[in-house]
């Protein structure tokens, strides 16, 4: 074999072996693509059969309240509250400096013994 056919084969193999990792390449982004695409229906499907006032993840009433000016998501079928990460950050400080704020927390949560005493 002459030198410039060498080249020449080992020219096309260099492309056939790219074209091959192209084409896997491919493959796998259209897997994820379409793995992509059943989580955004999925999501999609989730949305449209959420109902506002309602938990997403068992279809009980939600209510949403007011304690000392925080606004809470209380789920009672659940044993569920959701305030957000600002809220509670806000409800620790406060209750550092100030500790008769835990009684509309103990009202809400209808605790027996106040928080904080054994």
């Amino acid at each position: 074999m002459s030198t410039s056919s060498w080249d020449e084969m080992k020219r096309v193999r260099e492309e056939e072996y790219f074209l091959k990792e192209d084409k896997e390449k491919l493959r796998k982004l259209r897997e994820h693509y379409g793995s992509v695409e059943n989580v955004r229906k999925n999501v999609r499907e989730s949305l449209a059969a959420f109902q506002k006032g309602f938990s997403p993840v068992t279809g009980a009433p939600v209510f949403k309240v007011t304690i000392d000016g925080m606004d809470v998501i209380d789920c009672p079928e659940e044993s569920l509250i959701t305030l957000s990460y600002e809220g509670l950050l806000n409800l620790l400080m406060a209750v550092r400096t100030d500790n008769t704020l835990l009684h509309h927390w103990e009202e809400f949560l209808k605790i027996e013994e106040p928080i904080g005493q054994k």
